[in-house]
């Protein structure tokens, strides 16, 4: 298969977050520009490859990407000048989790390589999981936009510590059955775990990756995105650099 050549050029816009390798990309500039230099990689890796369904060691794959093609992409795009630069950048990305390896779990998920491995970006993998949750024709995108916009975010205590702009499960549950996202308490956890994996949001003070509708604290996780829209009323968080670890 053929990189698709018909995609978003990395042109002048994307000359200022070009480095000759992003081996350590991530000490390049503030931690902001480097969120915002990632996103950028990937929304070129989204319109430069093809998306499709496709068959690995005899199981089928909905919505991936193959290594090889997207290491090809990342060079010919100019975000990388080598193989190798291109695997280590590729290597970044998922271990941020803007991709995963389709045919592994957990932690051996985040890793790339440059040959026949199949990888889903993360808003597909998100997608795929809640799609028959929630109601037909809806975006995840304005899933996560309605849910930051409408879940209670506020300073709170947890045992010696106050979390900042936080949020309790329970009403996140709560936010995602209210908007009309699900029916049952149990369907919009499986919402809120969707939003969780995509890094809309952590847990407060653990880097534990399980939603829970309980009173367990969790903190929306900064973006390179606009908050513009988010009442102060109901969230006064206001993001001041965007931080992905």
């Amino acid at each position: 298969m053929e990189v698709a050549g018909g995609g978003r050029s990395a042109g002048s816009s994307m000359s200022s977050i070009r480095v000759a390798s992003y081996q350590n990309l991530v000490e390049v500039g503030s931690q902001s520009e480097v969120v915002g230099s990632f996103e950028a990689i990937v929304e070129s890796l989204r319109s430069g490859l093809t998306v499709a369904d496709r068959v690995y060691r005899l199981k089928k794959y909905e919505r991936t990407f193959v290594g090889s093609d997207a290491a090809r992409r990342l060079i010919a795009a100019g975000f990388a000048t080598s193989v190798a630069d291109a695997v280590a950048l590729g290597n970044q990305l998922a271990q941020r989790r803007y991709f995963v390896d389709v045919s592994l779990e957990g932690d051996d998920a985040l890793r790339f390589e440059n040959g026949y491995k199949l990888y889903r970006f993360t808003q597909d993998d998100r997608i795929l999981k809640i799609r028959d949750i929630l109601p037909a024709g809806t975006e995840f995108a304005s899933v996560e936009a309605k849910f930051l916009e409408t879940v209670p975010m506020r300073d709170r205590r947890q045992g010696l510590h106050v979390h900042r702009c936080a949020f309790m499960g329970i009403e996140a549950v709560s936010v995602i059955i209210k908007l009309g996202f699900a029916q049952s308490r149990a369907d919009a956890t499986r919402v809120c775990q969707g939003l969780m994996d995509s890094g809309c949001f952590v847990t407060a003070g653990s880097h534990a990756g399980h939603f829970s509708d309980s009173v367990q604290l969790y903190k929306v996780f900064p973006k390179a995105k606009d908050f513009s829209g988010i009442s102060e009323v109901s969230s006064p968080f206001t993001p001041r650099v965007a931080v992905r670890s």
